[in-house]
Formats: C-alpha cells, sequence, structure tokens
C-alpha cells in the first residue's frame, strides 16, 4: 500500500466489493491534500475476516458512548465513593501524623477467602479486593464477611472504586452501585422493587429507568449491612437475594455482613466465595505503629492484653492512635472488661473530636456549640435512627412521627392548624369579600385551624417520596411555591384587572396562595412548624444543615451529597445507647 504525503489530514472509509471476479473486498480510501487541490485514491484488498473485523470495530465504536443518563449516575456514585473514603478515620490518622504520603503502606488488614470449591485460603494484606471478586472460582458473586470495626464498608468501598475505574473505562461495564440494607422490609416483595425505589430516593433515578437498567444488568448491586436489617426481615432479605441470582446467571454481586449475624441465618446467600476480615496480628500492629512513628503506643498495647484485643480491629486501633494520650492512668485502673474499654475509647474519641481547636467557617467562636450540647443532639439523631433502622440520615427525613412527647404532637398540629387556618380565610376573603369579610375570614378561619389542629385532624401531607428526596428539597419546594404562587396569581391579576383593578388585585393574590400552597408551599410550612417544634424542645439546632457539616468536620459524622452517616454502626450504636 503506498503512503501519502506528510499533509495528510483526513481520510474517509468506503468499502466496494466485485461480486463477479474476486471473494476479496476492495476498501477505498479517498486521501485529500490541503493546498494542492488534487485528490488521489488507494485501493487496498482484504479478506472476509478482516471485514468481518472492521465492521465489528465499527459497531463497537458505535456503542462506545455510555448513555448521559448512565454517565450522570456513574458521576453521582463516583462522587459518594470518593467522599466517603476521603472521609475515613484511616485517612484522618494519617493526616494527624502528617503521613498521608505513606496510606497506600499503612493501611492494616488481614483476610482470607473461601469458595464452594476449595478449602479456606489466607490472603496477604496486600491483595486487592477486586482481584479476589473477579477469580474464576468466584466470577463476581462476593460476600465480605467481619466483625464490627473489621473494615468491611471500608474493603467494599475500595471494591467499589476499582469496579468504577473499570465502568468509565468501558462502557458496556455494569455500574457499581451502593446500598444499605437497613432500610429492606417485607414490604417490597421482591429485592429488586426495593432497589428501585432505593435509586428513586437516592440518586434520583425515575422508576421505569430504574427497572430497565436492573432488568439488563446495567447496574452492580453492593449492598452493605446485611445484618443491619431488621432482625425479623433477615431471612427474608436473602430469600429475595438468591432468587434473584437464580433468575440471573451472570449477574455480579457484593454482600457485607457482621459474621456472627450471618452465621446465625438458616439459610445462606448463595454466592460463589467469601472474605473474611480477620483480626490483626501483633506484628501488624507493631509495624504499623512503628511506621506512624508511634512505637510508645504499643509498649502500653502490651500493658493492657484488653486494649490489645480491643484494637485487633482497625477501627478501634485508630481510634485509639488518636486519643491514647488522653487515656488517664487512673481512669485505666476502673476498666476491667472490653465493654469498659471500647466505652472508655469511645467516650475519649468523642470528646477529643468536640474539643479540639479546629478552624471552621460554619460557626463563630461564640456561636459554637458546646460538647454537652452537641452530644445532646446527636444523642437524639443516633436515637431516631437505630429506632427507624436507618444508618444514613438527611433532613428532609424528619416528619411529624420523629416527634416524642404528646406535647410535641399536640404543639405540632396546633400551630399548623392556626397558619392554615389564617392562609385559608385570607384567600377565601381575598377571592370573595369585602375588606371586612377578607379580616373575618382571616380569624374565623384561624379558630377552624385552631380546633382542627387540637382534635387531631391535620395530617402530614408529604409522602415518603418526597421526604427522601436528598438535601436541599425543601428550599426547592419553597422556590417553586414563590415562583408558581406569583406567576399565577400575577397572571390572574392581569386577566381581571381589565374588568376592575381592586378585584383584579384581590382575586389575583388568593389564586397565586392556592398556587404557592399547592405547588410545594404546603410542605414547607409543615416542615417549617415541625423544625419549630424539634428546635424549642432541645431535640436538633434551629440551622440543622450546619450542625451536621460541623460533626463532619469533626470526623463524628461522614457527608454523602445531601445525607449524613455516622462514622462507623458502633459509634451510631454508642450514641443511642446514651439517656437522652
Amino acid at each position: 500500500m503506498e503512503t501519502g504525503d506528510d499533509n495528510v489530514t483526513s481520510r474517509e472509509l468506503s468499502s466496494q466489493q466485485d461480486m463477479n471476479t474476486s471473494s476479496e473486498n476492495q476498501y477505498v480510501y479517498n486521501q485529500v491534500q490541503i493546498g494542492s487541490g488534487s485528490h488521489q485514491s488507494y485501493v487496498v484488498n482484504i479478506t472476509t475476516s478482516d471485514q468481518q473485523l472492521i465492521q465489528q470495530l465499527i459497531q463497537q465504536s458505535g456503542d462506545s458512548i455510555r448513555p448521559r443518563i448512565e454517565q450522570a449516575l456513574l458521576a453521582v456514585v463516583k462522587e459518594e465513593i470518593v467522599a466517603r473514603l476521603k472521609s475515613s478515620l484511616h485517612r484522618e490518622v494519617l493526616i494527624n501524623l502528617d503521613k498521608q504520603n505513606q496510606s497506600r503502606y499503612v493501611n492494616p488488614r488481614r483476610y482470607e477467602i473461601q469458595t464452594g470449591s476449595v478449602s479456606t485460603i489466607q490472603v496477604s494484606p496486600e491483595a486487592r479486593t477486586i482481584d479476589v471478586f473477579e477469580r474464576a472460582d468466584i466470577a463476581g458473586r462476593l460476600l465480605i464477611l467481619g466483625e464490627p470495626g473489621s473494615g468491611k464498608t471500608t474493603t467494599l468501598l475500595d471494591l467499589a472504586q476499582d469496579l468504577l475505574h473499570k465502568a468509565e473505562v468501558d462502557p458496556n461495564h455494569a455500574i457499581p452501585v451502593l446500598f444499605s440494607l437497613s432500610t429492606w422490609d417485607t414490604s417490597h416483595r421482591v429485592i429488586q422493587d426495593w432497589l428501585i425505589a432505593e435509586l428513586k430516593s437516592k440518586y434520583g433515578v425515575r422508576a421505569d429507568t430504574a427497572k430497565k437498567w436492573i432488568e439488563n444488568q446495567k447496574l452492580l448491586p453492593l449492598l452493605d449491612g446485611l445484618d443491619e436489617a431488621r432482625i425479623e426481615h433477615q431471612a427474608a432479605c436473602i430469600q429475595s437475594i438468591n432468587q434473584w441470582l437464580q433468575s440471573k446467571p451472570s449477574l455480579s454481586m457484593a454482600v457485607c455482613s457482621r459474621r456472627k449475624e450471618y452465621e446465625l441465618q438458616a439459610h445462606k446467600l448463595q454466592l460463589e466465595g467469601a472474605i473474611y476480615l480477620q483480626d490483626l496480628t501483633n506484628q501488624q500492629i507493631q509495624d504499623y505503629l512503628t511506621l506512624l512513628e508511634k512505637s510508645a503506643l504499643w509498649q502500653i498495647l502490651q500493658a493492657i492484653p484488653i486494649l490489645l484485643e480491643l484494637v485487633r480491629k482497625p477501627l478501634l486501633l485508630n481510634i485509639t492512635i488518636l486519643v491514647y494520650q488522653e487515656i488517664e492512668i487512673e481512669n485505666r485502673k476502673n476498666l476491667t472488661s472490653t465493654s469498659d474499654f471500647l466505652e472508655y475509647l469511645l467516650d475519649s474519641y468523642v470528646h477529643r473530636m468536640l474539643s479540639r481547636p479546629l478552624d471552621t467557617y460554619l460557626y463563630t467562636q461564640k456561636q459554637t456549640p458546646s460538647a454537652r450540647q452537641a452530644r445532646q443532639w446527636l444523642v437524639w439523631l443516633a436515637q431516631q435512627m437505630a429506632y427507624r433502622g436507618l444508618d444514613e440520615f438527611s433532613i428532609e427525613r424528619i416528619d411529624p412521627s420523629w416527634l416524642r412527647t404528646p406535647s410535641q404532637k399536640f404543639s405540632y398540629r396546633l400551630i399548623l392548624g392556626i397558619i392554615l387556618g389564617m392562609i385559608g380565610g385570607l384567600i377565601f376573603g381575598l377571592i370573595f369579600g369585602s375588606l371586612t369579610e377578607i379580616v373575618l375570614g382571616f380569624f374565623g378561619c384561624s379558630v377552624v385551624g385552631f380546633t382542627l389542629g387540637i382534635t387531631n385532624r391535620i395530617s402530614y401531607s408529604q409522602d415518603t417520596e418526597t421526604q427522601r428526596l436528598p438535601n436541599g428539597t425543601i428550599y426547592e419546594l419553597g422556590r417553586t411555591a414563590i415562583i408558581t404562587g406569583t406567576f399565577s396569581g400575577l397572571l390572574t391579576s392581569l386577566l381581571l384587572i381589565l374588568q376592575s383593578l381592586v378585584t383584579g388585585f384581590r382575586i389575583g393574590t388568593g389564586i397565586g396562595l392556592i398556587s404557592a400552597l399547592f405547588f410545594g408551599g404546603l410542605v414547607c410550612l409543615q416542615h417549617f412548624v415541625l423544625r419549630l417544634i424539634l428546635w424549642k424542645s432541645g431535640n436538633s439546632p434551629w440551622n440543622y444543615a450546619r450542625f451536621l457539616n460541623y460533626c463532619t468536620e469533626r470526623f463524628i459524622l461522614q457527608r454523602v451529597g445531601g445525607s449524613y452517616h455516622f462514622i462507623h454502626r458502633l459509634m451510631l450504636d454508642y450514641f443511642a445507647a446514651m439517656p437522652y
């Protein structure tokens, strides 16, 4: 084949086939030379097999772009994974000790794998979870087991990150998506229905789109916290997952669970292999502390066997590194059990995180909540989450069921009833009455609202879907209410002002108020009253988002988008067990 001049800038591929004289196919490259105006053609003979390869490459190039909506999900999932790994306690330890550049060498982990075809195999700490996941005998169906604090979720996040990289390179690779099984319940007949609901609430994916993705295996589910589902629901959850696996032989999946809770189940997940995250050895702990230049802590651990057993879990080892200098010798003498040491470690950690100096834009020095106040708000939040089986929280999840006492519930209904009555009276008077009737309607309907409130006739109209939208939904609904109300009011006024200036203004204002209430205003009003009651009762701060971000800065919570997690389930359980 001849080669063209160096100034060639484009080539156009077309095929020609001589059916009479040759079984070979001819591809003509039309070459254009800029500046010379000349045109040359070069004929290349290729075999049928070469043609098939070219057609295959052309076909693949047509499929090489992932649909925009999948790209959007991929970006959101990436943001979530990066944020959660970035806010891990292990990273905080390295930052505090100025060891960021050694992070890939000093994250202690030890695990073994077991498959259905072979006995248990020990795996080196340097092994990547993705390599285990892609083993031929596991085939992308993996169970991750461990004790509390052993690093199950971190292992799942590491796997998610590697799978995400593959999905970014290969548009045909399933998108890894994290789900928490803590919200699973038997109201979902099959696991797919629950996944559709989670995709809609967590990422805003339409139900029909989510269903299509699941049916076509566009998603790779990473299911965390099987043990966090309610005990009475866990067996049904396992059964539903198994039914899905049986119906989709090529489906890949990873599931996390605490080992003890999983072993209590009569039926097991039909996955191909399992990783068990084992306790750290003495040598691993010593090497880790040596790399962090904390050899003195190793001497302390050797002198306190109970504490040494605790720090065999990576989470508790990292907590101990942060707080061991604050552990007083006198207090240590009173700690005689593992649970005593665990509670003391968590106490010390929370005290350090809430009291340490920290430059923050969230609060001025005078505005910063005291450690006692912050603890109180965190206890209330943890108890509400534990009661509802939640492992993540967003402000929009709050509804009247979060009100604890009868007086709180009564106040909520009373205030909301009066406000709605006043608005209803104002609307009625504006549309149908004179100035006197406006005033009478305003106060008259407020009495009606008061009566409805105290007789429990007003309910919270925000449905579950709205409650679980991403953070900022209330502000978005408020903006929608204002825009819709203003637009409809002005439009009505303009139409009626030709007949009467006063009548047009009054009726337009009334219609605007109705539209505002209908298009988000009612939900905003209900949420405002609810938050007001919780704030006055001392259950939560007025600016909740600011406080949650403050706790995120202090590594008590993690933030992912508009949702918040405690840094570990142990931390949630710790606060939930406190008296309020």
